[in-house]
């Protein structure tokens, strides 16, 4: 399958701390941009059985405390 344009633009607001922790993630997987950064992220988190990926997440924040989001 040909890789899909990318030409939808997202515009999303973000701590510095949480920036940081992205910006960290990031160099130490090798990506070279922000944008790819977040694409990754997104992906594996919405993937064919992400529900379960999302719902954990949700059920305990950055600091291991439950969030009280629901999705």
């Amino acid at each position: 399958m040909p890789e899909e344009k990318k030409d939808q633009r997202v515009t999303i607001m973000m701590s510095a701390s949480e920036l940081e922790r992205l910006d960290d993630w990031a160099f130490k997987e090798r990506i070279r941009s922000r944008g790819e950064a977040i694409r990754r992220i997104v992906a594996g988190a919405v993937s064919e059985d992400g529900a379960t990926h999302l719902q954990k997440a949700n059920k305990s924040g950055a600091n291991g405390r439950p969030t009280g989001n629901k999705i």
